[in-house]
């Protein structure tokens, strides 16, 4: 399946993200904080990423806008992005930055499937 980094702070919902990713088949790399997230990007070089919004050290919305000006390679690369309900002005921020998706949370992890799946697919472009 694909390469997806995890870029979570909340220890319990990363845990989550991950088994879930993992039970799909695909392979997770786990950050705590975007600070991780850009490190683990530019290592593992993912399929997709799905990253919180609001985070210690270094925001989502930050990591994006690093991702996309400072490493043009992961210019097309699938951000979808969580927020919780009082986290909306950061959904706005990172959709101008050009995210690809965001959920609120909690998560429905059928819908996240759903909408990794379907980043995936179009990330992939024509067969």
């Amino acid at each position: 399946m694909a390469k997806i980094v995890c870029v979570e702070d909340e220890i319990e919902i990363r845990r989550i993200l991950v088994d879930e990713l993992v039970d799909q088949g695909h392979e997770v790399i786990a950050a705590a904080n975007g600070a991780e997230g850009v490190r683990a990007i530019l290592e593992a070089k993912p399929d997709a990423v799905i990253s919180d919004c609001l985070m210690p050290e270094m925001s989502g919305a930050e990591m994006l806008r690093r991702i996309r000006t400072e490493h043009q390679m992961f210019e097309h690369l699938p951000f979808l992005f969580l927020s919780a309900y009082g986290d909306m002005d950061h959904v706005g921020d990172v959709m101008e930055l050009g995210a690809d998706a965001y959920l609120t949370k909690p998560v429905d992890l059928d819908e996240l499937i759903h909408v990794v799946d379907t980043l995936l697919v179009a990330s992939a472009g024509p067969s």
